[in-house]
């Protein structure tokens, strides 16, 4: 197996210069979006295996790729379309693993719980 090693990076048309270091620790290692109404599906992913719906407005995301610790970053947001500027809900994380992820999306207005269409996910950290 080869490896190419560098140090730097440097674009050709502007110049610009950027650490390794920088895109290896500053890249998401994983990110989720998806529809979280009915039959709960993945839209667009990288680095999720599966997605498990564990009732209302509650998800479970499985890693392909385990993270190192439980120390990452999660970020996440829900939207649905029908409220008045898609404003109203968020996406809130339940319970963390170093191969899997819950999130739950709740109504910002009441903090219950709801099922939503336009959910995203993304995660910080290092891989295993």
């Amino acid at each position: 197996m080869s490896k190419l090693q560098l140090n730097e990076l440097k674009a050709p048309s502007t110049g610009a210069t950027i650490g390794t270091e920088h895109l290896i620790n500053g890249t998401a290692k994983s990110q989720c979006n998806f529809n979280g109404i009915g039959i709960v599906s993945i839209d667009s992913s990288f680095n999720v295996s599966s997605i498990t719906d564990r009732g209302i407005g509650a998800y479970t995301f499985a890693l392909t790729n385990s993270m190192s610790d439980l120390n990452y970053t999660f970020s996440g947001n829900s939207r649905y379309g029908g409220m008045p500027g898609g404003r109203g809900y968020i996406l809130s994380s339940q319970d963390i693993d170093s191969g899997s992820i819950a999130v739950s999306s709740y109504v910002t207005s009441s903090l219950g719980v709801a099922d939503t269409p336009e959910n995203s996910r993304v995660l910080h950290g290092d891989l295993a």
